[in-house]
Formats: structure tokens, C-alpha cells, sequence
């Protein structure tokens, strides 16, 4: 698929963001555009790739299993939910 040309995003985002009522010209949104349009591009990324790329991506360091690595943030905010909880009690 080819890559996505972040200049005519951009523009549609400037057309949307005039038709709302923006001023486009101010210091805080000159850039916007360009910007929404590098996240759009960057958040969809995965519907460009092909599967066996998309598979082959783990996000578990080297050695582990991706549920561990999931698993262990989940324990850890339940043992904090679990000492607040008996701390209130008393």
C-alpha cells in the first residue's frame, strides 16, 4: 500500500477545522493540521501492514510471554486496590 501523503491529510484537516470556525492563522493552531494528520497516519498504521508483519510484532521483551507481560501491571494495581481497600476499613 502506498504511504499516505500527509500533506493533503493535513489539508482536509485544515478545511474541517475552518468550517468549525478556527483561525488557522493564530500561533496555537499553524501547525495543528500537519499534526493531526502525522497521528492519523501513525494510529492507522496497522491497517497498512500486511498480516504476517502485524503477527510477527510482539510488544513482550525478549524471553517472555505477552500475557506475562500484561498479567504483571494487572497484579500489581490489584494488590493496590486490595491495601487501600483494608486500609479504609479500619
Amino acid at each position: 500500500m502506498a504511504k499516505p501523503d500527509l500533506d493533503k491529510i493535513a489539508e482536509h484537516y485544515s478545511g474541517i477545522l475552518k468550517e468549525l470556525g478556527a483561525d488557522l492563522d493564530s500561533d496555537g493552531l499553524k501547525e495543528t493540521p500537519l499534526r493531526d494528520a502525522k497521528a492519523l497516519v501513525e494510529m492507522t498504521e496497522g491497517s497498512r501492514m500486511e498480516t504476517d508483519q502485524l503477527t510477527n510484532t510482539s510488544i513482550a521483551p525478549a524471553g517472555r510471554k505477552v500475557l506475562d507481560v500484561v498479567r504483571e501491571p494487572v497484579r500489581e494495581l490489584y494488590r493496590e486496590v486490595v491495601i487501600e481497600t483494608k486500609h479504609h476499613k479500619k
